[in-house]
């Protein structure tokens, strides 16, 4: 038998199923949604700039590699990896975590509009290592609410609509 066969069954394929076993087990759990987003945004004339929490956590048994990601309409993100009316906060989350954690972005509303709206999604991020292998697996569960509008009124505030 030649040695090379010797290898890829007694090794390599133990330590492949065993660690899609060990991700499909403790897959991530995770749960997001908007942290208790404000009725109403009132902005300064010279600084239109707010800014909108995350809130997410890690149900699972498994650390997760996740990028959130914020799509605006008729906003501009601000922040480190803000590109326009797009955001992405790129974390890691432990898991076996019952409370919540939360992540900010700012945004400014653009000149003259009447509404805007952001919503939210997460997705998991692939990595070579077990908890990468566990990501495959993962559970993510959005919760209301995971986007939100917002309309101008008369008094030039923005109230949430439902």
């Amino acid at each position: 038998m030649n040695w090379k066969y010797i290898i890829v069954v007694f090794i390599l394929i133990p330590a492949i199923g065993g660690s899609l076993a060990y991700g499909a087990w403790n897959r991530p759990l995770v749960d997001f949604g908007f942290s208790d987003p404000p009725t109403t945004i009132s902005f300064n004339p010279d600084n239109r700039e707010s800014s909108i929490t995350i809130k997410i956590r890690n149900r699972g048994g498994a650390d997760s590699l996740l990028t959130i990601h914020l799509i605006g309409d008729n906003v501009v993100f601000v922040g480190a990896n803000a590109h326009e009316n797009q955001d992405f906060i790129y974390t890691r989350l432990p898991g076996n975590t019952e409370q919540y954690g939360t992540f900010s972005s700012s945004f400014r509303v653009e000149e003259g509009v009447d509404n805007f709206s952001i919503r939210v999604t997460v997705e998991t991020r692939g990595e070579f290592s077990v908890s990468g292998i566990a990501n495959l697996f993962a559970e993510i569960t959005g919760y209301t609410p995971i986007a939100v509008t917002y309309s101008k009124s008369d008094g030039g505030r923005y109230i949430r609509s439902e």
